[in-house]
């Protein structure tokens, strides 16, 4: 009896140490989930940058769990979004090229545009559509960003990783095996 009583003890112990290592790694990870993502590239012959990208992808503020509210400078509207791509998984040692949208424009409640220069200089069409919020969220999101004179030489091969990053820093990652290059 006395070894079961110790036995259980121990156990409650790890269970808890796992428990609160796991609920830290969550709050600062899951900060922006990212779905799902798509990403068509073409790559041109001369000096970078002069590809081409057509991409998708899907995601979720999530700060609200850590937070319990949202940040007024989380607005995407506002203060617009950075998307980048890498070859590899999340987290990999290459280079991550970022086509940040400064901005959107409302066109209405759930639908917002951008034409013009990203901050990196690349030439950008791009839609925001507001998704239908999920409870205890800051909000879901599609964006769609079609671009030229994007330096994606490093991009070659699948897997692809893409990176949505929010205005105050917080980012979340999928790694797609699907990625259409040069095709």
């Amino acid at each position: 009896m006395k070894r079961l009583s110790i036995c259980s003890s121990w156990i409650s112990v790890i269970l808890l140490i796992v428990g609160f290592a796991t609920g830290k790694a969550m709050a600062q990870a899951g900060d922006v989930v990212v779905h799902a993502a798509t990403v068509d590239l073409t790559h041109f012959t001369g000096t970078e940058p002069v590809d081409q990208i057509d991409m998708t992808t899907t995601f979720t503020n999530n700060e609200f769990k850590e937070l319990r509210h949202c940040e007024a400078a989380d607005s995407l509207i506002l203060h617009g979004v950075k998307v980048g791509v890498q070859q590899g998984l999340c987290g990999s040692a290459t280079h991550i090229t970022n086509m940040t949208i400064p901005f959107f424009k409302p066109l209405s409640s759930t639908l917002a545009v951008f034409e013009g220069l990203t901050i990196q200089k690349a030439t950008a069409d791009a839609v925001l559509h507001t998704l239908t919020r999920l409870p205890n969220t800051c909000g879901s999101y599609f964006v769609r960003i079609d671009a030229i004179n994007v330096n994606l030489a490093t991009v070659k091969r699948n897997p692809v990783a893409v990176t949505v990053t929010l205005p105050d820093g917080s980012s979340g990652c999928l790694a797609i095996n699907n990625a259409l290059i040069d095709q």
